[in-house]
């Protein structure tokens, strides 16, 4: 755990999350970015090791903020099914928060003396198809390593959070 992210590089991340207008449960916006660096571990369960976790962490190096605060949800699972899906949902929408921001669907740039309409649909179909392959995963095999993560979640009085999510 938390090989992937110093303190300071967690404390990035969760700024531009609140820039980018995210959700995510009280506790991600309050706690110290030491703490925060000890949940965010990449992209992938704990039972990947460390090389496929570097692997799908690379293919997803420009979504950290929702991979990092889907990390903390799973810190404090509850291991109830229906959280789970409140969790996965919340990972998408953040994710499609930061798709918009990085490939918005049409952009203006400056060519020849003039403002032209430049279509950003290839990029973007790209990026939205990594993130739907991430989803559907999630969606289809996460259950496990909830379970797994309520076992491990201690204190237990934090354990159950994810539920509520806000912005900042």
């Amino acid at each position: 755990m938390g090989t992937f992210y110093t303190p300071e590089s967690c404390e990035v991340v969760r700024q531009s999350a609140v820039k980018l207008g995210m959700i995510a449960v009280s506790s991600f916006w309050k706690v110290t970015k030491e703490r925060l660096s000890e949940v965010m571990n990449g992209c992938g369960p704990d039972s990947w090791t460390d090389s496929m976790r570097s692997l799908a962490s690379w293919v997803y190096r420009n979504f950290p903020e929702e991979i990092g605060i889907h990390d903390w949800d799973f810190e404090h699972s509850d291991g109830m099914p229906k959280t789970l899906i409140i969790v996965n949902q919340r990972f998408w929408d953040n994710a499609k928060i930061k798709l918009d921001y990085l490939y918005p669907a049409e952009v203006y740039t400056w060519k020849l003396w003039q403002w032209k309409k430049v279509y950003n649909a290839p990029v973007r179909a790209w990026a939205w198809s990594k993130l739907r392959l991430a989803f559907v995963a999630l969606k289809n095999g996460s259950e496990e390593a909830w379970k797994e993560a309520h076992e491990r979640c201690k204190p237990k009085e934090e354990c159950g959070e994810p539920q509520k999510g806000e912005s900042v």
